[in-house]
């Protein structure tokens, strides 16, 4: 039988006399621990690699991107019945799996081979928006960790040494959110970048406050 996460409170005779916002915050901050712990497993229930990775997909935000074709996936492993949380988790499925795990930004988890042989690669794409299929120039395009990286042609295309198949790929510029994208071996990637009207608020902001003291300045 699964484990519940949150157990029943039962609720003083009092409670009914707490103003509602008292009880509001209460719930809120109930809810925000919660969601910290919110994996737990069965006890005593054995499941694949891969079928842990739905669970841990179904019970929080994050996603597991890897290669089906890893050897490792469908092997059977039990998960202690405890309640954990991510960091906790990941942990315990790289002591008892032949895999290591890069959490990025956006929550996804990079699956990657323990011990793997570095293997360079070169990696070739188009930058643009989903507001506009033309390219975006000037877009920076480095190594997640390193400063091995390039810039975006007038098209938006670029090309990159890489120097391993499972590295990471950021992709940065002015105005819009930050995209890392794990490279899993693959030759061709394509992004778009989403805008960030916040960001952009604050390069403008930033723009008038310098030609401002220019201007008091004389020049």
């Amino acid at each position: 039988m699964e484990t519940s996460l949150i157990s029943p409170v039962k609720s003083g005779k009092r409670a009914g006399l707490w103003p509602k916002w008292v009880k509001y915050i209460f719930f809120i901050a109930l809810l925000s621990v919660f969601n910290s712990y919110e994996l737990s497993a069965q006890e005593g229930t054995s499941k694949t690699v891969k079928q842990w990775f739905k669970v841990i997909q179904g019970k929080t935000g994050y996603r597991f991107f890897y290669n089906d074709d890893l050897k490792g996936l469908n092997k059977t492993i039990v998960i202690e019945n405890k309640i954990k949380d991510i960091n906790e988790v990941l942990a315990e499925l790289k002591s008892k799996t032949s895999f290591n795990f890069k959490v990025l930004d956006n929550n996804l988890v990079v699956v990657v081979p323990k011990n793997a042989p570095k293997v360079p690669i070169t990696v070739t794409g188009r930058v643009t928006t989903p507001d506009d299929p033309q390219g975006l120039p000037g877009v920076n395009v480095f190594v997640k960790g390193t400063t091995k990286g390039t810039i975006t042609d007038m098209d938006g295309k670029y090309t990159l040494e890489v120097p391993d198949k499972y590295d990471v790929l950021v992709y940065s510029f002015i105005g819009f959110n930050n995209q890392e994208v794990p490279v899993n071996g693959r030759n061709k990637i394509n992004v778009k970048l989403k805008s960030n009207s916040e960001k952009l608020q604050e390069v403008v902001i930033t723009a008038l406050s310098i030609a401002k003291d220019k201007e008091s300045l004389g020049y």
